[in-house]
């Protein structure tokens, strides 16, 4: 694993390791106007139990939908990682050829529908399709 990954993951890893509650809102982020007495489109609280569960606490149900998706952005970046690398055809960029050269084969298939127009064709599938997004 190159040294730029293997910095990247464990600086990943060691961002959800305290465990004091977490103020998060939507400022720091970015999502709110930049003044100084702006106030956050969002805000909430975030304490995980023992084991890791997340309890959000917010003042608004807007709050408590960055709350939710704000931990599980914490539990999951290691997925949501992995399937970026996955459509951006890079995995063998950033994880090497992998064994027998499964990085280099996936990279190759999901070039080739980036190159081909692929992804939006499927994304402008027929409307009301329940394979097409909304």
């Amino acid at each position: 694993m190159p040294v730029r990954t293997s910095l990247f993951v464990a600086a990943f890893a060691l961002a959800g390791c305290t465990g004091a509650p977490e103020p998060i809102d939507g400022a720091s982020a970015g999502l709110a106007d930049a003044g100084p007495t702006a106030k956050p489109a969002f805000s909430a609280e975030i304490r995980r139990t023992a084991y890791g569960v997340p309890h959000i606490k917010a003042d608004d149900f807007a709050g408590i939908g960055y709350g939710f998706g704000y931990a599980s952005a914490q539990d999951n970046i290691c997925e949501i990682a992995d399937r970026m690398m996955t459509v951006t055809a890079s995995r063998a960029r950033y994880l090497g050829p992998g064994e027998n050269d499964v990085h280099i084969a996936s990279d190759v298939y999901h070039q080739r529908l980036i190159d081909m127009g692929e992804i939006e064709s499927l994304l402008q599938g027929p409307a009301g399709s329940p394979d097409t997004p909304s």
